[in-house]
């Protein structure tokens, strides 16, 4: 969804260790230290994760990934970062080279987050699917309903930044799917977790 961007895992310089967490579900606003670590202080104080869900999530996975226009953008920040490598110390990008993914793994219902500081451009493929969900404090959020997905994206009129959920169900089923209430409430739920 993100129009001209090529988006690259991130390891850490030095390190072949994945910037991700990878644990069974506990508290949604905690967020464990494998992930903060990978994240600009900058970025950390202001990213914001649900603490509500509408279903029991088993696993949580989340990483930090890189967003670049070309692989001579990927060389350059490298190079400023004095890597040797391709690897890249996420903790030192500006906001807009970075891409925050967060997933939560249920029994065939799964949320994938992704955060943007930097925002994006949204492209639909027919946009008259688009409907607009208003939540509490005015501002709007673009859902669409694909059957097999449920999308919502929004600009997090607080901090800037650009949220996109999706809520994947592993079936058709409609006693999994979530009522606009529930995403809205979702949404909503969004706060900065605790580190």
């Amino acid at each position: 969804m993100t129009a001209g961007y090529f988006i690259a895992n991130n390891i850490q310089a030095g390190s072949q260790e994945n910037h991700q967490m990878n644990q069974p579900a506990k508290s949604f606003s905690e967020m464990p230290p494998e992930l903060s670590n990978a994240i600009p202080n900058s970025v950390k104080s202001k990213l914001k994760v649900p603490a509500y869900l509408p279903f029991k999530v088993e696993k949580v996975h989340g990483q930090v990934e890189v967003r670049v226009k070309d692989a001579n953008q990927l060389k350059e920040s490298a190079e400023k970062n004095e890597s040797a490598s391709n690897s890249i110390d996420t903790t030192q990008l500006a906001e807009d080279e970075l891409a925050i993914e967060q997933f939560f793994y249920g029994n065939n219902i799964h949320m994938y987050l992704l955060v943007e500081p930097g925002g994006i451009d949204v492209e639909y493929a027919n946009e008259s699917d688009v409907q607009q969900l208003t939540l509490s404090d005015g501002s709007t959020a673009a859902y669409i309903d694909y059957g097999f997905s449920q999308m919502i994206n929004w600009l997090d009129e607080e901090t800037g930044y650009h949220y996109s959920m999706d809520v994947i169900h592993e079936n058709e089923e409609q006693n999994n799917r979530l009522t606009e209430e529930d995403l809205v409430k979702m949404v909503e739920s969004l706060e900065v977790p605790k580190y």
